[in-house]
């Protein structure tokens, strides 16, 4: 996995952008531990509420070797052209702790 600097300079902690709305739903508060859940695992950071993310998604960051995103994505859910795995195509669940 790639090593971006400037994600660490913006985000020097695991974060993961949830809807301020779905936050409040489950309970979660900015800067709560979460717990980020898919088929093959899961993955801790800390919780970003935010307007800016649709109800229903999250979007997290892939730089975080503490907390490799990564790691619970099938390895054949990838763009073609670079790579990246296709986090928008994935289901997960989000829980505090």
């Amino acid at each position: 996995m790639n090593r971006i600097t400037w994600i660490r300079a913006l985000y020097p902690a695991p974060a993961v952008d949830v809807n301020a709305d779905d936050a409040k739903a489950l309970g979660i508060a900015d800067n709560d531990p979460v717990e980020i859940i898919t088929e093959l695992g899961s993955v801790k950071m800390r919780a970003n509420t935010t307007r800016t993310i649709p109800r229903g998604m999250v979007c997290a960051l892939s730089d975080y070797r503490e907390a490799d995103i990564g790691a619970i994505l099938p390895l054949d859910n990838c763009d073609e052209c670079c790579g990246v795995p296709g986090y928008r195509t994935m289901s997960c669940r989000i829980k505090k702790g």
